[in-house]
């Protein structure tokens, strides 16, 4: 994954802000730490980020989604399909 799928799409990073030839300054990062741990953004980021993981750790479960498109693929080799 990449910082703008993380940040832009999936909303659980969020990306300093600054120009390529700029020298990022500790205040920008220290203000985005503490956007992330303690701000309202951060909160939802948090919150996002175990809804993923619940859907993930359901997708590998033996009944989960995975398994199921990966037996339905097999399948569909056997059959020649």
């Amino acid at each position: 994954m990449n910082a703008v799928m993380l940040s832009d799409g999936l909303k659980v990073a969020q990306r300093l802000k600054y120009e390529d030839d700029e020298i990022v300054e500790k205040e920008k990062i220290a203000e985005v730490i503490k956007c992330v741990m303690e701000g309202e953004e951060g909160k939802g980021m948090r919150e996002r980020m175990k809804s993923l993981k619940d859907s993930a750790a359901n997708a590998l479960k033996d009944d989960g989604s995975s398994i199921q498109n990966l037996s339905h693929l097999a399948s569909q080799w056997d059959l020649g399909n």
